[in-house]
């Protein structure tokens, strides 16, 4: 290493220095051929780098997609750079500008470098670029490709082609839109279909062409086109209206479908549009015909359903029926059901066996196809033996080809023409013997005429009444001898005056103005006074008639007088009676409306004509309820109904009893024992027509009469059983058989002590009850302290709570509050210690007893049983922890001598009236009082008393 370097340094050191280097230009000193060398191969060298480069630059210029591009210029400034440097060697041959040709080739020796390090970079691209043959073979390929793509642009121009001349032929037209540059095609042809020439720019399709789409329409086909792009429909295809160039609207079909690239975004659509305008129309046009059609069927069902005519259809030549309307029911009397279940029984089933040949024949010609058509009447028989007749008419369809498919037919009922016309002969055949008749009678009638006028002639001389006959002026012309005999006058007196002369001045004022309206109307009547020559006046009931002759003018005037001067008398007279019967009338009638009795009027049926208004107020039923109903179904209970039936039976015959007792039936199906009095009607003949009865309402009596009957046995039973321990006790003592001083004598005198001692209570109580229910007792009614009696109350029953183990609690409120009223203050108390004595009987022992007071306003409810509203009331409650009572016996332990067991009279000394005298007390305080019980949990006894007008004010200024 040691003799290596210092060698390295001085060879180093040889080529940098430059005092090793020989001077320039020496090497060619007296040598001219090595300059001309030197020169010629520098000039050759200059000249071939710069046509290398030309070169290089046509062939760049003529190939734009030559590889290595970059490569090639870069040595084509190597190649420039290299000439310059050997032209710089000839130049310095004649001037020794060394500075600049060593500069030029630093340049050089720098873009060599370059070139080589470039080379170096693109030598793996150069390796893998293709060899000359395998560039002929690309260019083989590519040649083969350039002929295949050519032949497939033709056959794509003919396709284009052809598919243009079927777009033309299907008058379509074809768009293609871009979704992400907006850009939008669209073809002549649509262009076209709307009205606007080639040149026109419809715009692109998200903004111009959408308002061209029908306002009614724009979001159904927005709505189309973003979910075909969104890919939830395979194609995009949509019916809609476009605005043409005329501003009038063309029915389109668009169909389009879009091309996605791979990140799913739409980048083309392409669809067509197609006039269907003449499709939209014709569809219309059909909606519109499939509706009339609908409607006219419609209607033609409804006039089917609504025709009293059997509509029918049977298919032929099978005989099946297809079809009959709903006429059928009404015309047959049987469901159409059974007519389309029994096809092969179809005539037979209805029409009578007279008339089924012609029916027969003619079916069976049809089904022959012998006969086209029939009008038959035949009848029918309905499942009720009723007979109908009917009109059957029938025609038969056929094909084209003469094949018959239908028969259609239309029944009519005509048994109401058949009876008219049965009817129509008979009364031809009446009006024909009429005729013959009136023929007779004709003759008949003329000799009667002649004998009618003479009997008239006789009439008229002979006639009691008067008989004038007047002309058309009221002049008399004729009277009969009645009028001359019976009125005074001559003859001559009364012809050629006017009637009304004879009348009395108040009706020749009336006949005057009556007699224009007479001959209008042809007839008239009325009542007129006639004068007679001595002054009597009479009056008359006088009739006019005009008589006209065959040409229909006025004859005469005829007019009757009949003297009914007798029949006025007596027409007053019988006013006056008629007076006085309605005036005996109005006073019965308001006797029997008004007395405080049932009076009830039945016919000879049984039925009510009449009742009075006491009998309507004990029913609580209204008159229009009871007149015309049958008294015995209505009004009297059913188990007595057949006994009071008979028993009316009997009253119409002769012989009857009139006193009868039975029940009546209010309008709440409540009875009333009714005590009846009976009276037979009859008619002037002596004909039984009907009742009139007075009855006399018994119900609280009987009910009286029968709580006496109650309440003697039940007292008899309570009073005997403690006579009887006494009387047991006093025999065993009496006779020796128990000794007095002996235990068992003792407690014999102790039973008898005992049931002489709940006699008393037993009779005591009794009194003190009647007293109270027949209001001996008044009750004495002061102000009173409702904490006053309910200390009272207490301190009288503690010793019995004492002893039993019961604790008496009063609410402090009830102490503390001053509820002031007006009641008998004994009477309350005595109601308090009941209750509280009955609630320590039956309560165990250990258990409490709660006795409270309230003021209760009129707006708070009572808890079962309100007061009057309009007042306050003072509550009471006793409330104990006994056995509870039964819910059936919360109503009845208030009743005489009930309690909750039939032994508590013996086990807790009870008599069974003590609730009752506490309801009598209450209910005269003018309170109610109730219970509310739970069996095994307690009873709650209630009393409210009302607070008197003077005590409530105080009461509430109290407060």
């Amino acid at each position: 290493m040691s003799i290596v370097n210092p060698i390295m340094i001085n060879f180093f050191d040889y080529l940098l220095f430059a005092e090793t280097f020989i001077p320039q230009g020496n090497c060619y000193l007296g040598q001219p051929n090595v300059i001309w060398l030197h020169l010629i191969s520098d000039a050759l060298i200059t000249l071939a780098y710069y046509l290398i480069v030309i070169l290089l630059v046509y062939l760049i210029r003529q190939r734009q997609n030559l590889p290595f591009k970059g490569l090639l210029m870069l040595f084509g400034a190597f190649i420039i750079c290299g000439g310059t440097t050997h032209l710089m060697e000839l130049w310095t041959v004649w001037d020794p500008a060394y500075w600049l040709s060593g500069s030029i080739k630093a340049i050089t020796a720098i873009v060599s470098v370059y070139t080589a390090i470039k080379l170096y970079s693109i030598i793996p691209r150069i390796q893998n670029s293709p060899s000359l043959a395998g560039l002929e073979q690309l260019n083989q390929e590519l040649k083969s490709q350039i002929e295949e793509r050519i032949l497939a642009e033709q056959s794509l121009r003919q396709r284009e082609q052809r598919w243009q001349l079927a777009l033309q032929a299907a008058n379509q037209g074809i768009w293609d839109w871009n979704p992400k540059t907006n850009e939008t095609f669209v073809s002549s042809r649509c262009k076209e279909m709307l009205g606007y020439d080639e040149s026109y720019d419809i715009g692109n399709y998200n903004h111009q062409w959408r308002t061209h789409i029908h306002p009614d329409d724009l979001d159904q086909v927005i709505k189309a086109m973003e979910d075909h792009l969104a890919q939830k429909t395979s194609y995009y295809v949509q019916e809609y209206r476009l605005r043409c160039n005329n501003d009038s609207y063309k029915w389109i079909l668009d169909q389009a479908q879009a091309l996605w690239n791979e990140a799913g975004d739409p980048v083309r659509v392409v669809g067509s549009i197609t006039d269907i305008s003449d499709r939209k129309q014709t569809e219309e046009a059909f909606q519109e015909n499939e509706k009339a059609l609908k409607s006219n069927e419609e209607r033609l069902r409804a006039i089917m359903s609504s025709l009293q005519d059997v509509v029918w259809s049977v298919s032929l030549p099978s005989g099946i029926l297809r079809y009959v309307n709903i006429a059928f029911e009404q015309v047959y009397g049987r469901p159409t059901f059974e007519l389309f279940s029994d096809q092969d029984n179809l005539w037979r089933q209805f029409v009578v066996p007279e008339d089924f040949d012609p029916v027969d024949k003619a079916w069976r010609a049809v089904q022959e196809n012998r006969r086209q058509s029939w009008d038959l009447e035949y009848r029918i028989q309905l499942s009720n033996g009723e007979i109908r007749w009917l009109n059957d008419r029938a025609r038969v369809v056929r094909r084209d080809n003469g094949t018959s498919v239908h028969l259609h037919g239309i029944t009519t009922d005509i048994t109401e023409r058949k009876q008219q016309e049965a009817q129509l002969q008979q009364l031809n055949r009446e009006l024909q013997q009429l005729n013959r008749e009136l023929e007779i009678r004709v003759q008949q009638r003329t000799a009667a005429l002649l004998e009618s006028e003479q009997r008239f002639r006789s009439l008229f001389e002979s006639a009691p009444d008067f008989i004038h006959i007047l002309d058309t002026q009221g002049m008399i012309e004729q009277v009969n001898p009645a009028v001359i005999q019976q009125s005074g006058y001559a003859e001559s007196e009364l012809i050629g005056n006017r009637l009304e002369e004879f009348f009395t001045p108040t009706y020749q004022n009336i006949c005057q103005q009556q007699f224009p309206v007479l001959l209008e109307q042809g007839t008239h009547r009325q009542e007129i006074e006639f004068v007679c020559k001595n002054g009597t006046v009479l009056t008359t009931d006088s009739s006019y008639s005009v008589v006209h002759d065959t040409q229909g003018n006025i004859s005469y005037i005829l007019v009757l007088q009949r003297d009914i001067s007798s029949r006025k008398r007596f027409e007053e007279e019988r006013t006056q009676l008629i007076a006085s019967l309605q005036e005996s009338e109005r006073r019965w009638r308001s006797l029997l409306e008004n007395v405080r009795l049932v009076v009830v009027g039945l016919d000879r049926e049984g039925k009510v004509e009449y009742v009075n208004p006491f009998f309507l107020e004990l029913t609580r039923y209204t008159e229009a309820e009871v007149l015309g109903k049958d008294w015995f179904e209505n009004f009297l209970p059913n188990y007595q109904q057949q006994s009071v039936q008979q028993y009316f039976q009997d009253i119409l015959e002769p012989d009857f009893k009139p006193h009868y007792q039975h029940s009546i039936l209010t309008k709440s199906k409540q009875e009333k024992i009714i005590a009846w009095n009976n009276t037979l009607l009859q008619n002037l003949q002596g004909e039984a027509i009907g009742t009139m009865s007075i009855g006399e309402d018994i119900t609280e009596r009987y009910a009286i009469e029968r709580m006496k009957d109650e309440f003697t046995s039940v007292v008899s039973h309570e009073l005997r059983t403690p006579l009887t321990s006494i009387h047991g006790a006093l025999n065993l003592l009496s006779t020796g058989l128990i000794q007095p001083q002996s235990e068992r004598g003792q407690r014999v005198i102790g039973i008898a002590a005992d049931s002489a001692e709940r006699l008393v209570r037993l009779v005591n109580d009794i009194l003190e009850l009647e007293r109270l229910e027949s209001g001996k007792i008044r009750l004495s009614k002061q102000p009173v302290n409702a904490a006053e009696l309910m200390v009272k109350a207490v301190d009288q029953v503690q010793v019995m709570a004492n002893r039993a183990g019961i604790k008496l609690e009063v609410s402090p409120q009830a102490i503390e509050s001053e509820i002031e009223f007006e009641a008998d203050s004994d009477r309350i108390i005595q109601v308090i210690t009941n209750l509280l004595s009955n609630g320590i009987k039956f309560s165990d022992r250990g258990s409490s007893l709660w006795l409270t007071v309230e003021l209760q306003q009129p707006e708070e409810p009572e808890r079962t049983s309100p007061p009057d509203p309009n007042s306050a009331t003072i509550l009471f409650t006793v409330k104990d922890q006994g056995r509870g009572i039964p819910d059936d016996k919360l109503e009845s332990i208030f009743g005489r001598f009930q309690q909750v067991d039939a032994s508590d009279a013996r086990k807790k000394g009870g008599t069974g009236l003590g609730l009752a005298i506490c309801r009598n007390i209450v209910e005269q305080h003018g309170g109610k009082i109730w219970v509310e019980s739970t069996v095994g949990e307690g009873s709650s006894f209630y009393f409210t008393l009302p607070e008197q007008t003077a005590a409530a004010e105080g009461g509430k200024d109290d407060n």
